[in-house]
């Protein structure tokens, strides 16, 4: 015959585990009651959830449906969007906002009445946190928007994601994302005691450059014709820059084409003095460089440069005849095209988005117009500001 004192403690016990195995049943599902002093105190939880099944978003309510509770709001990915209190269906205590990476952007704060007491405080200087991240205490929080880029900090790879936080010592720090087939993105940054900084690393494919109007002059033998660079434009693939650009330029004096000359006929000697006054040059112009260094705030490249030049002049021509002891003066318009090539040489300097420029290019004129003979080489130098985006 079963001890009747050992019957009763089994009996409870069984009635134990079998309570606790239906409450587990029942807090599990996405309707959640809780009893708190009454009846008439019921919450329950509610979940909405997007086409895919993903949690759009999850909160308490009485049952009458007045917010009560928690209140949570996710992005497609997952991650939470937005996290907070209701209290009798007003918003109380700490709410945050978070961006589609986890960082937090946005903290606010309720007090009971509901009234916002801190409103729109930005995360960066405050409880900076990450979705399943401990924040540092003070170093570096990186994103990149792409997981493919690679991470380096101080030339020290910490691989490829979308977003980082570093606990890093106070000093001077360099970082940059590389990614291939990308022009890197690179930024400079002073760790603070107890600082977090924020930075965004977004390597592009493409990157533009539009230029103000830059100083042109074009120098060679017997030449010094300043002009400007009217419209100059870049587009820059990974470590390759294609560079289009107009000029415009004059001189008062100078030019390839100047000469005197003496010669005898017949036995007469005759002095020739040609010479070009009132100069133009029209410069339409194609180069390539490739980056030797290429930085946010200093890019040094090279390449070949290329023109097609137009010069119009009005020339003088101008001889004296021994013979008769005449002078001779003819004057006519002279309109000259050719097409010169060469090596260039880029340097610029500044910040990521503003820099001074500087080029130096070596043309030569590879037609074969017998007028220039050895004078036809000349140097062009280009000096201003190119805005890059």
């Amino acid at each position: 015959m079963p001890n009747n004192s050992l019957l009763f403690p089994l009996i409870m016990l069984a009635v134990f585990f079998f309570s606790l195995n239906t409450y587990s049943q029942k807090f599990c599902d996405d309707s959640l009651s809780l009893k708190s002093g009454s009846d008439s105190a019921v919450i329950s939880e509610k979940k909405n959830l997007y086409e895919d099944g993903t949690i759009k978003s999850r909160f308490q309510y009485f049952e009458g449906g007045m917010l009560h509770g928690f209140y949570e709001t996710y992005y497609p990915t997952g991650l939470l969007k937005e996290k907070g209190f209701y209290s009798n269906g007003i918003r109380t205590g700490t709410w945050l906002q978070y961006d589609e990476y986890g960082m937090v952007t946005k903290i606010e704060m309720f007090d009971e009445l509901g009234t916002l007491v801190s409103p729109g405080e930005k995360a960066d200087t405050m409880n900076l946190q990450w979705c399943g991240q401990r924040p540092p205490k003070q170093g570096l929080a990186i994103y990149t928007h792409d997981p493919e880029v690679e991470i380096v900090v101080n030339n020290m790879s910490y691989g490829k994601h979308d977003k980082v936080l570093l606990e890093l010592e106070t000093g001077d720090y360099t970082i940059r994302g590389e990614k291939e087939g990308y022009i890197l993105d690179l930024e400079k940054e002073t760790i603070e005691p107890g600082a977090v900084q924020k930075i965004t690393l977004s390597p592009k494919r493409f990157k533009f450059q539009l230029s103000p109007p830059l100083y042109v002059a074009l120098i060679g033998k017997h030449r010094f014709q300043p002009g400007v660079i009217l419209a100059s434009g870049t587009i820059r693939y990974t470590k390759n820059n294609i560079n289009l650009y107009y000029a415009l330029g004059s001189a008062k004096r100078g030019h390839p084409f100047d000469s005197f000359d003496s010669h005898l006929i017949n036995g007469t000697w005759y002095y020739d003095d040609t010479w070009y006054r009132d100069k133009m040059y029209q410069l339409f112009g194609l180069n390539y460089t490739y980056s030797l260094i290429d930085l946010n705030y200093l890019l040094l490249s090279i390449g070949a440069a290329c023109n097609v030049s137009r010069f119009t002049a009005t020339k003088q021509h101008s001889y004296y005849d021994t013979l008769n002891l005449a002078s001779v003066d003819r004057a006519y318009e002279y309109e000259d095209n050719y097409f010169c090539a060469g090596p260039r040489l880029s340097f610029q300097a500044g910040t990521k988005h503003f820099r001074f420029v500087s080029a130096v290019n070596y043309m030569i004129r590879i037609d074969d117009n017998t007028e220039f003979l050895n004078k036809r080489n000349y140097i062009s130098m280009e000096h201003g500001f190119v805005l890059e985006f």
